[in-house]
C-alpha cells in the first residue's frame, strides 16, 4: 500500500502487483523506469516481479550490501535487482554487488563479484535443472501449465530436466514465520529499525524517520503486518526465544538439503508463486482474506530466505493477455 491506494497491475488495473516491492515491479513493468531494486526479505522482490512479468533476483546472503536499508529479520534480510530481462538484472547485479568496506557486518571481507552479463553466454545443453516436487503443491491449473510448458522448452533445447524431491521444502514456512515473528517485533518495533548490538553502519536519519512513523501513523499498518507484531508479542511473552532459537537451528537442516540437491543440479526450478495475481481487495474483503492471500504467497519464496540462497523469478508466460500470468522461480 502507498499513501495514494493500492499499487495497481499494469497489465490489469483491478488486479494486485503483489508486494512489497510493488511500485518497483509495476514502473518496471510499465516501462517507466528501466531498473529497481527491492527489499526482499521472504519475496518481496520475486513475488511482485512473478505477477507483473518482469525478472526479480534474491542474490546470495550478503552479496547486496544492506547498508542504509531498514530491516525486518536480519538473517533473512536482502536487497536485489529487478528489471525486464535477464541481462539488465545481471547487470544491475554487478553494479551493487559487493564488498562495502565493513558497513554491512553480514558481509565477507574477500567478496568477489564477478562479472554477471558475461556468464549468460552458455550451452542449455550443459544444464541440469531439478524440478522440485514439492514446489508444486497447491499449483492451480494454468500456473502448473504454464511453469511446466516452458520447462519443456528447456527439455527440447537439450537440456536435462529432472523431477526431484527436497521433503525439507515443506518445512521452511514454518521456521520463516518463527523467526520473522520474533524479528519483525524486535527490529522493526522494538528496536526501531536499528540493529542493535551490530559494528556496521547505522542510518540515525531512517531511526528518526521509523520512529516518528510508528508513533503517528501506526494505525495505517497493514493486517498482516499488526498480526506479526502481536504475534511476537504474545510468544516472547509466553515462551521467550526458545522457538526462535529452534527455527534458526533447523533452518540449517533445511540449507543442507539444498545444498545436496544443487551438488547434482545446476538449478533447481519450481512456480514463484502456486496461483495467478488475485484482484485487489475491497473494502468489503475480510481481514482473515487479506493475510491468507499474504501468507499464501510466500510458499515457495521464503524458504530461500531461509537457506540463503540465490533465487529468481522469470516470467514463464501469461495465462491469457492482458491478464498477468505466473513466472518461475529458479534457485
Amino acid at each position: 500500500m502507498c499513501g495514494t491506494g493500492p499499487v495497481r497491475n499494469p497489465h490489469k488495473e483491478g488486479h494486485v502487483t503483489g508486494g512489497s516491492s510493488s511500485g518497483c515491479a509495476a514502473l518496471v513493468a510499465a516501462r517507466k523506469v528501466d531498473m529497481a531494486i527491492g527489499g526482499d526479505t521472504g519475496g518481496s522482490v520475486r513475488l511482485p516481479a512473478c505477477w507483473c512479468g518482469i525478472v526479480g533476483l534474491k542474490p546470495t546472503y550478503g552479496l547486496v550490501p544492506y547498508t542504509g536499508a531498514c530491516s525486518m529479520e536480519r538473517s533473512f534480510d536482502h536487497l536485489g535487482p529487478m528489471a525486464a530481462t535477464v541481462r539488465d538484472c545481471a547487470l544491475l547485479l554487478q553494479t551493487i554487488a559487493g564488498y562495502d568496506d565493513g558497513n554491512d557486518t553480514r558481509q565477507p571481507r574477500d567478496l568477489h563479484v564477478p562479472n554477471y552479463t558475461e556468464q549468460l553466454k552458455g550451452d542449455p545443453k550443459q544444464l541440469k535443472i531439478g524440478v522440485v516436487k514439492e514446489g508444486f503443491a497447491n499449483c492451480h491449473d494454468p500456473v502448473n501449465g504454464i511453469v511446466r510448458g516452458a520447462l519443456d522448452k528447456l527439455r527440447a533445447a537439450g537440456a536435462t530436466v529432472e523431477d526431484v524431491s527436497i521433503p525439507a521444502h515443506t518445512k521452511a514456512l514454518g521456521v520463516y514465520t518463527a523467526i520473522t515473528t520474533h524479528g519483525i517485533g524486535e527490529i522493526m518495533l522494538k528496536a526501531e529499525g536499528v540493529q542493535i548490538g551490530d559494528r556496521g553502519m547505522q542510518s540515525t536519519a531512517l531511526a528518526d524517520a521509523h520512529r516518528r512513523g510508528f508513533r503517528a501513523h501506526s494505525q495505517y499498518l497493514s493486517y498482516t503486518l499488526k498480526l506479526f507484531l502481536l504475534a511476537s508479542d504474545y510468544v516472547r511473552e509466553e515462551y521467550g526465544f526458545h522457538f526462535y532459537s529452534k527455527a534458526q537451528n533447523i533452518s540449517h537442516e533445511i540449507t543442507a538439503s539444498f545444498n545436496a540437491a544443487l551438488e547434482k543440479y545446476d538449478v533447481l526450478a519450481m512456480p514463484t508463486i502456486v496461483y495467478p495475481a488475485p484482484e485487489i481487495p475491497t473494502t468489503t474483503t475480510s481481514i482473515g482474506e487479506m493475510i491468507d492471500h499474504s501468507s499464501g504467497m510466500l510458499q515457495n519464496t521464503a524458504v530461500f530466505n531461509v537457506t540463503g540462497h540465490p533465487a529468481i523469478s522469470i516470467n514463464a508466460g501469461f495465462r491469457r493477455r492482458p491478464s498477468v500470468g505466473p513466472c518461475s522461480s529458479a534457485d
